[in-house]
């Protein structure tokens, strides 16, 4: 009896022990658990804070490159945002710690990043440089710490490509200069390269290597293809963009418009023409469309060229009144400021966002219209007007020593180009 009373109390002794470890397996891997869910929560959490605050940084950086692609000059340099110009085509931007480098793919505008602030009524005008008797500017651009004149000389001999430094915005001063031949009309930079348009007729594009500043010189000369003997095949307006050159001749024996492949800069190549039957006064590029004023009762021409073989009229817009040619173009956004000559209002504003390209304003200025800059707000007429040769629209007039024919611009400093030996004036708000 006394044995088998002693096995019932092992038997119990040993079911309890079990049960206690049972609990203690449980409440442990219990415990595991709670600490997994935890962890998962606190993971899952950060996880959807890291993935709030990349889709806000990304929502900031898209809205810059939206942005970009409706106008890529509105990127501009403030407090938070520093932007340095790397060619006529590409900007640098600095954002806190982020680097990031921005290219207007889509339409390659001319890098004019103007930010046109302050008071304009009361200006600055700093006289620029002398050309030379008989030299007179033709084109400008301005970019880093260098302004590039073109120019025309009744001396051939004479220089007709100037390289003017600007780190001292006081006392600009000219720091080499070139003769490409008879002429320059029109001049873009990218790359450490100009891309000049020459009033020969055996040269009427060239490329001249701009690396060194100091010493400039033509790497190519290109001639038009084609049989012509007439002396008005010559280069009359440039445009760059993407690795190509839109031409523009005077009216000729062969096509004006031409569209020149220049990835090797050392040997250009014709992609394709298209014959406007006119003089081509100015030439803006827009992906795969190009506008361009001319002197036809229709000054505004608009092609389609995305394949460059054959090239078509798309449409266009003939401004009020048979007096007026078109002259000059600008674009902002979708807007785009179309400049005539003399004669009915000179300034046409006309909205460019589809095919139909209808009118928003004209304004009578009462002098033809060669150049034009505009952040969308101010708009700055270069003009042959003898007492108001730049005028700020809707602001102020400036009297300055000859007609006014082509502007550019850097941050808040606008250059004007003279048909003049005194070929520059470099004016700034007070």
């Amino acid at each position: 009896m006394r044995l088998h009373k002693t096995f019932n109390i092992k038997i119990g002794g040993v079911s309890t022990i079990e049960i206690i470890i049972a609990f203690s397996i449980l409440l442990i891997t219990f415990s595991g658990w709670i600490v997994l869910y935890f962890r998962l929560e606190l993971a899952t959490s950060k996880a959807e804070s890291d993935s709030k605050m990349m889709s806000l940084s990304n929502s900031i950086l898209e809205r810059a490159r939206s942005a970009s692609k409706i106008d890529f000059d509105s990127i501009i340099s403030s407090s938070t945002l520093s932007v340095t110009d790397v060619d006529e085509l590409t900007k640098d931007l600095n954002v806190s710690n982020f680097y990031v480098r921005l290219f207007d793919w889509k339409h390659a505008q001319e890098s004019k990043t103007c930010e046109f602030n302050g008071n304009w009524l009361n200006t600055n005008i700093i006289k620029g440089i002398d050309l030379g008797s008989s030299t007179v500017a033709t084109d400008i651009a301005a970019i880093g710490n260098y302004v590039y004149i073109t120019a025309d000389s009744s001396t051939a001999s004479k220089a007709d490509f100037f390289i003017i430094d600007i780190s001292n915005i006081d006392h600009p001063s000219i720091i080499s200069q070139i003769d490409t031949g008879p002429g320059l009309v029109g001049v873009k930079i990218s790359k450490g390269l100009a891309y000049v348009g020459n009033s020969s007729v055996n040269s009427q594009l060239q490329i001249i290597d701009i690396s060194n500043p100091y010493s400039p010189y033509v790497i190519t000369v290109f001639k038009l293809p084609g049989i012509y003997s007439d002396g008005s095949t010559i280069s009359n307006s440039i445009y760059y963009s993407k690795n190509k050159i839109y031409l523009g001749t005077k009216k000729s024996q062969i096509a004006e418009f031409h569209i020149i492949d220049v990835s090797n800069v050392y040997a250009p190549i014709e992609l394709g023409i298209w014959e406007a039957n006119t003089t081509i006064n100015a030439i803006w590029v827009r992906g795969n469309l190009v506008y361009i004023a001319t002197p036809d009762n229709e000054e505004l021409k608009v092609i389609d060229i995305h394949d460059s073989q054959h090239i078509f009229r798309l449409g266009g817009y003939d401004a009020i009144g048979n007096s007026g040619s078109g002259n000059s173009l600008y674009f902002v956004g979708t807007t785009t400021y179309l400049g005539r000559t003399q004669g009915n209002d000179e300034l046409y504003t006309l909205d460019t966002s589809s095919t139909t390209i209808s009118k928003i304003n004209s304004k009578k200025i009462g002098s033809t219209i060669n150049d034009i800059i505009s952040d969308g707000k101010t708009t700055f007429l270069a003009t042959s007007d003898t007492t108001k040769e730049l005028q700020i629209l809707s602001i102020a007039n400036f009297d300055l020593p000859a007609k006014a024919v082509a502007l550019d611009c850097k941050n808040n400093i606008l250059f004007v180009a003279l048909d003049s030996s005194d070929a520059l004036r470099i004016i700034t708000p007070l």
